[in-house]
């Protein structure tokens, strides 16, 4: 009789560790949890903003990420929301974020994609995304950074805010301070072979044994470039900046970097394609994320450590013995808006004007000064350019603009191109084949903008040449139309004057010297802004020898401000555009 032969004890858990250990092989552990990781962990509670309340800001994306040609703003998909950090003071909200790109000067650290013999960034759905995973990480960080200190912090979003609304709360609800992340590029890349490639491909090719699939020999990159900035909400006014690389880089097996009969056979890069680099994404975009997190805490405490108040203006140079002190520059309250047209005339007649060479060009310049100075928000500034710059277009767009025009905002309107006077003699500005009338403009303006207007006029309407096209003969102040209230104009040329085109260059003489000025050159006082005064100091000082020199012609810009006496402030223009590392 046989003795019957007991089965040998089952060990699950020893299969249940085999298991595991296989499946840690094929892909990649995710960063610590954010209160766990060592390097945010000096970070807790380091940030001390002294009362103030604290938003962030959704990321913006430059063009490399699908956006718009420089200089040109994004287009409008919702940019404006934000997330609330709260301290000890109360909610937190608001803020739009700065969307305009630039081409970047890259810092230490980053290389580009083209740069990389493989690389691919997301689609415009995995961008959103992107976008908003890294939105929930800055409000983790900041949270992080501010917590404990006698000041503890709560975060959490609160959905889409419209700027306008924001500014108009006050109290509590109203945020100081705005954490903003600009990226202005991501992508994921294959970098090099790791030293266990050569090793795993000689065994292969040379003595025949199968490759060792969980061997990490292929380096790989998930890389983000992007810049943080600390905004005064109020003011607008960036207090701190500063680039940021955030970099995870990694030598991946076969499962960790997606399966691949090519990456099996150590053909990788020359059979590696764009697409073939998602599973790389997958694995490392959560340890970059991470570095943003990092950059941005450690941006905070840094910023904590100086001065979070916003410059105020400089004081303005001493005026003449009893001079009322009131004509020094208030602090500057509100939004600017911007509703900017170029025409360069209707298309030539016989015995008629050419058309001009710069209006366009003009108008384009004009509009990105303001885009990156004052307005940064797409629905706030209009530009309306050749055939789109129709009498109705323009009414339509100062309706548009004004009736988000706020008492403390203010609107500015400009114009190069041709002018011209009807037949009474009322000046007009000359839109293709049909004129607008400035007053006509001017009622609308008064009629849908509550606060104050500001016009820039590269044009003329007397006068023989230039930008006068050819009509009736003028007769008074063309700008009589706009002496309103609150109203500034800053005009080309006074009456009888034209404005010039010097012609070696695209653009009017007017609007390339006052772009000059409102880069830094026309702000006397050195508060960062220019009003319609420095502007006509500045313009009048340099371009009238200049056309006279140019072109023989007269021509002398001036400014005029309705209502306001001599020495109260003038109506601003525009600020200094702000240094940017990545310019």
């Amino acid at each position: 009789m046989t003795a019957a032969v007991p089965p040998a004890p089952r060990r699950p858990g020893v299969a249940l560790a085999a298991l595991a250990t296989l499946l840690a092989g094929c892909s990649v552990a995710p960063p610590a949890e954010l209160a766990q990781d060592p390097e945010l962990a000096p970070l807790a509670g380091a940030a001390d903003l002294r009362g103030a309340r604290l938003a962030v800001a959704l990321p913006t994306l430059g063009r490399d990420l699908g956006g718009s040609r420089p200089g040109e703003p994004l287009p409008a998909d919702g940019l404006g929301t934000v997330a609330p950090v709260t301290t000890a003071r109360g909610a937190a909200s608001g803020l739009e974020p700065r969307y305009g790109w630039r081409a970047p000067r890259p810092p230490e650290g980053w290389v580009p994609a083209a740069a990389r013999e493989v690389a691919w960034s997301p689609d415009a759905a995995g961008l959103e995304g992107v976008r908003r995973a890294l939105h929930d990480g800055l409000v983790a960080a900041a949270g992080h950074a501010l917590a404990g200190g006698g000041s503890p912090a709560r975060v959490g979003p609160v959905g889409p805010l419209e700027l306008a609304a924001v500014q108009d709360r006050e109290g509590e609800a109203a945020p100081d301070l705005v954490l903003a992340l600009d990226v202005r590029a991501v992508h994921a890349a294959w970098v090099d072979r790791g030293a266990l490639w050569w090793l795993d491909a000689g065994l292969f090719w040379i003595g025949g044994v199968l490759p060792i699939v969980f061997v990490p020999d292929e380096t790989f990159e998930v890389a983000l470039l992007g810049q943080l900035e600390l905004v005064d909400a109020r003011s607008g006014r960036v207090l701190r900046s500063a680039p940021i690389v955030a970099r995870a880089e990694d030598t991946l097996n076969d499962p960790q970097r997606g399966w691949s009969l090519s990456g099996l056979l150590f053909l990788y890069p020359w059979t590696l394609e764009p697409e073939d680099l998602e599973p790389v994404w997958e694995a490392l975009w959560p340890h970059a994320r991470r570095e943003v997190e990092r950059a941005a805490a450690r941006f905070l405490v840094e910023a904590s450590r100086g001065d979070l108040t916003a410059p105020a203006p400089a004081e303005a140079p001493a005026g003449p013995a009893g001079a009322d002190p009131a004509a020094a520059k208030p602090t500057l309250r509100g939004r600017t808006f911007a509703l900017v047209i170029g025409h360069d005339g209707p298309p030539p007649l016989e015995g008629g004007p050419a058309p001009l060479q710069g209006a366009v060009v003009d108008a384009r310049a004009l509009a990105r000064h303001l885009d990156r100075s004052d307005v940064n928000d797409p629905a706030r500034l209009t530009l309306l350019t050749g055939a789109a710059a129709t009498p109705e277009a323009v009414l339509d767009a100062v309706a548009a603009l004004g009736r988000a025009v706020g008492p403390e905002d203010r609107l500015v309107v400009a114009y190069a191109g041709y002018g011209a006077t009807d037949l009474g003699g009322a000046p007009a500005l000359v839109l293709g084949e049909r004129p607008l009338p400035l007053r006509a403009l001017a009622d609308a303006a008064a009629k849908h903008v509550r606060g104050a207007v500001v016009w820039v006029l590269d044009t003329s309407f007397q006068g023989a040449g230039g930008r006068t096209y050819p009509g009736a003969p003028g007769r008074g102040d063309p700008l009589a139309a706009l002496a309103r209230p609150r109203w500034g104009a800053l005009a080309a040329c006074g009456p009888g004057e034209v404005a010039t085109e010097l012609g070696d260059r695209p653009g009017g003489a007017f609007t390339t010297r006052l772009l000059a000025g409102l880069a830094g050159a026309a702000d006397a006082d050195g508060d960062g802004a220019v009003d319609l005064r420095e502007a006509e100091t500045y313009l009048r000082t340099w371009l009238p020898a200049e056309v006279r020199e140019r072109v023989g012609a007269a021509q002398t810009p001036r400014a005029h401000v309705a209502g306001v006496d001599a020495g109260a402030p003038a109506p601003h223009l525009a600020r200094v555009p702000r240094p940017d590392p990545l310019d």
